[in-house]
């Protein structure tokens, strides 16, 4: 049996629902859940500059999960230890609506992350 690329994806994390708040008044997030065999790329990188702003970089990815993964604008995914936020405008999920003809025909949910950092050295 011939392997699929997809099997040696790497793991990603997405963050539980926001539960709460401790006494310091830090979130308290519900349990994580890891989802394995993702396809992360890179969907594009973009300096902000501005004389009346902040200067700041905002990094996207684009990730390839199994079927099944559940998303939500707003979610946050940890991906090589950094956070990212959803994007679900432009996240699409392949699965619905369709009825596989055979097992092994299952499409991938595809979503985009972002994340933006300030810098005082944005060239």
């Amino acid at each position: 049996m011939a392997w699929r690329p997809d099997e040696f994806g790497e793991p990603i994390t997405i963050r539980g629902e926001m539960i709460g708040r401790d006494h310091r008044g830090r979130p308290i997030f519900g349990a994580d859940t890891v989802v394995e065999h993702c396809i992360v790329s890179p969907a594009g990188d973009q300096v902000i500059k501005g004389k009346d702003f902040v200067h700041g970089d905002i990094s996207r990815l684009q990730v390839l999960a199994p079927a099944g993964t559940r998303v939500q604008d707003g979610d946050t995914v940890m991906i090589r230890g950094v956070e990212y936020r959803v994007d679900q405008l432009q996240s699409f999920d392949y699965s619905v609506g369709r009825r596989p003809v055979v097992s092994w025909h299952q499409p991938k949910v595809i979503f985009i992350v972002e994340r933006g950092e300030v810098s005082d050295g944005v060239s």
